[in-house]
């Protein structure tokens, strides 16, 4: 099983690398990738690409529990952080549940001090629209992409710029009155 996992995440790589989007990827290669799911390194590496797969397709009660896992799987520390902020994003965005995302935030407060980087401001940005400030909305989505702009993995950067593009253009139909998306 780790020879499998090991070449599906080199074979994931080069493709991400490259600029193939996580829905754009082989989904039997994510499926080796994520394969009995554990707390290695090579296993939440392999968890991150199904996540993200799952959210590109759509597949939110899905990317939901693989982020779930994700949490239960990650020690603590920094990348602990980032997929607690993801929940934030994924709560606010996706389900449009402010209570859960505000929640999520509190956990990651509670993991770090640390109040910026991409993670963070994507997910203050998320947060923000759903409060109606979308000053703070545009500002700190503005500042999560900017973060994004040195990422050498090319197609996890062009999902991210995506994402944070589509939080933009929310908060412009806000402001040009046409209601929430």
């Amino acid at each position: 099983m780790e020879t499998r996992r090991h070449l599906s995440l080199a074979a994931l790589g080069v493709a991400s690398n490259q600029g193939q989007r996580p829905r754009d990827l082989d989904a039997h290669l994510i499926a080796d990738a994520a394969a009995q799911p554990d707390s290695s390194r090579l296993s939440l590496i392999g968890q991150g690409f199904h996540y993200n797969w799952l959210l590109e397709n759509q597949r939110l009660d899905e990317a939901e529990e693989a982020l779930q896992r994700l949490n239960e799987n990650t020690p603590s520390g920094n990348e602990l952080w980032m997929w607690q902020l993801e929940f934030v994003w994924f709560y606010a965005r996706f389900r449009q549940d402010l209570t859960k995302a505000k929640e999520w935030m509190e956990r990651a407060n509670r993991e770090s001090t640390q109040r910026e980087g991409n993670s963070y401001w994507k997910a203050s940005a998320a947060m923000a629209f759903l409060e109606d400030r979308l000053d703070d909305s545009e500002v700190q989505a503005r500042q999560a992409r900017a973060a994004c702009e040195p990422m050498t993995n090319l197609g996890l950067q062009l999902g991210m710029f995506e994402e944070i593009d589509a939080l933009l253009n929310d908060v412009a139909a806000m402001r040009a009155g046409s209601g929430k998306p």
